[in-house]
């Protein structure tokens, strides 16, 4: 994944709209991002598309 994509995903993580969500989400990114592979960050893209409260 590029670095340009990587900051949109980092973005899209941590600025939600609930805090509680971007605590979690953007925590776990910062923490685990440069661990996680391409299926991996593919799958966290998807889990961002859902609506906060269904996180």
């Amino acid at each position: 994944m590029d670095e340009t994509r990587k900051k949109k995903l980092f973005y899209r993580a941590n600025y939600r709209g609930f805090k509680e969500v971007e605590c979690l989400l953007g925590g776990f990114l910062k923490a685990h991002m440069d661990d996680l592979g391409e299926d991996e960050l593919i799958q966290f893209e998807d889990l961002l598309r859902a609506k906060d409260h269904d996180i």
